[in-house]
Formats: structure tokens, sequence, C-alpha cells
């Protein structure tokens, strides 16, 4: 399945304006402004090519301002969006697979999907065995971040697992989320640099739906859980290898079988969240 292109809003807006002193869009010059917001990358991995409001063409660059049509700006960050990661393109646009799953689909920005056979996440430890087969849907970030998303899944199987999963490379990532294991739902992590660790703990709260936030800073991996969005519990506080870029997104693995089905929404990435540890808000 493809990912649309942002390119076919194009259609909205007839050749027939693009003439007598107006831009590309159709619009007169007094019809736009420029306000400040932060950094944002074009809605698709590579450049789409569509028109931005001033004219320009549209080349996968990195924009410092965001167009916007006059007096109509819903756009500008408030004090209550400032230390929580924004969403400033549909971020699931932005999102590549490794191990596409065979039946998947994004509706209204929930990402639902159902996992193959087999599928896995794991290197070495206790198991003897490495496997990189698990589905993971990641969005480039380069420098430091954070990131959320909300999670249903129904969980029936021996490891049964989705959640969310930050990677630099094969030997390199971290996964987190709700896992099936002994026959109960537990709530862990997995880090992987060369070798794989397994920190779990039984999950006391509803399992069908969850909320993950991980945050990357200056070598730091901050990784909190939520059952309602609002208050952010503390799952794992860990080094994690600096790189120039990183993956972050969607994860779900079915070792023992398939048909796990799964999905996603809510998806943001932002600036780090720069709260004190023990702020659970």
């Amino acid at each position: 399945m493809s990912v649309p292109s942002f390119s076919r809003w194009r259609s909205r807006w007839p050749a027939s304006r693009a003439s007598a002193g107006r831009n590309a869009n159709g619009l007169l010059p007094s019809e736009w402004r420029a306000i400040p917001c932060l950094p944002v990358t074009c809605a698709t991995p590579t450049p789409c090519g569509f028109p931005e409001p001033d004219g320009r063409t549209c080349r996968g660059e990195v924009a410092q301002a965001r167009f916007v049509r006059r007096n109509s700006c819903s756009m500008r960050p408030s004090d209550s969006t400032r230390d929580r990661p924004t969403q400033e393109t549909p971020l699931f646009q932005t999102c590549t697979w490794l191990n596409e799953p065979s039946n998947w689909e994004i509706t209204n920005g929930v990402l639902a999907m159902t996992s193959d056979k087999g599928s896995d996440f794991w290197r070495d430890t206790h198991y003897g065995f490495t496997r990189d087969s698990g589905h993971f849907f990641g969005s480039r970030r380069e420098g430091d971040f954070s990131a959320s998303l909300c999670i249903e899944g129904d969980y029936t199987d021996l490891y049964d697992q989705a959640g969310i999963m930050v990677r630099v490379d094969e030997t390199t990532w971290i996964k987190a989320g709700i896992e099936l294991s002994d026959g109960e739902a537990c709530l862990g992590s997995v880090l992987t640099v060369g070798q794989s660790d397994w920190a779990t703990a039984i999950h006391h709260g509803p399992a069908s739906r969850l909320h993950l936030r991980v945050t990357v800073a200056i070598g730091v991996l901050r990784l909190q859980w939520s059952q309602d969005g609002l208050r952010w519990p503390l799952l794992r506080l860990c080094p994690f290898p600096q790189a120039s870029s990183y993956l972050v997104g969607p994860m779900c693995c079915s070792p023992e079988r398939g048909g796990l089905k799964v999905r996603f929404s809510e998806f943001q990435i932002g600036a780090p969240v720069g709260k004190a540890l023990h702020d659970l808000t």
C-alpha cells in the first residue's frame, strides 16, 4: 500500500487563478503572511513538488516559516502546547516501513494493521538468535526529540506486543509497550545496544489502550507511559547512543502467530519535553 502524496491538493487551486499578480496558489500577496514556527519538513519523505504559498516549489527542505491565509492562522503554538510534542504535519505520511505487514491502512490519522506470523525484534541474549523481522513504521528525526502515540491492541498469544520504537540501526534500538507473557499483559521495554535486554512487569491497568511517550536528549532516553494521556509515570531511564538522526514510530510483533490486530493514533513528534523527572504531566 502506498502513502498518497500531498501533491493531490494542487487540484483545489484552479489554473485560472494563477494570474493577475497572484502566486502559484492563485492568491494575492496581501492574502498571505509568514509566521514563525518550529522548523518543519515536507509531508513526504521525498520532495512532493507541491507549490508553496509564496510561489516556491517544495523540494523536501526544512522551512523556517509556515505561510497561512491572513487572519486565519490556527497553527501558532500556545503556552499550553509548548512543552509537549507537537504535530506540524500528518506524521504517518512521513513514515516508511521496516518489514511492511501484509495488511495495513491509514484512515483519518489512524494506522490499523495486522501482524504477520513470526515477526519479532531481538538480538542474541538468552535465546541465542537474532530477529529483525518485526513491523516498524518509522519517521526520521534529526537531533533530540519527544514522540508519543496511542496504542490499541487485542493481545491473546504469547509474546504478542505493540508499542513504540526508536531505532538507529539493526544493532541499536529500543522497543516498548504491552507484551503478553505467561498469560499476563505486561508493560515493558527491550533496549538493544549490540545485545538485547528485557525489562518487564505485569500491567495492572487496562492493556487494550495505552499511551507511550519517549524522549531522546543528550544521550539519554526517557520512556513514559499513560493510561489517559494526562499523567505520565516513568517507565525507563537509560543511556542511549547519540546519532545524527533517529527513526521513531509504531512497532508491532507476534513471534508465535500471525493476526495480532493493532491500531495506532495520536502520533506526535516535537522538541524534547524538558520537564523535571518527577513531573508526571
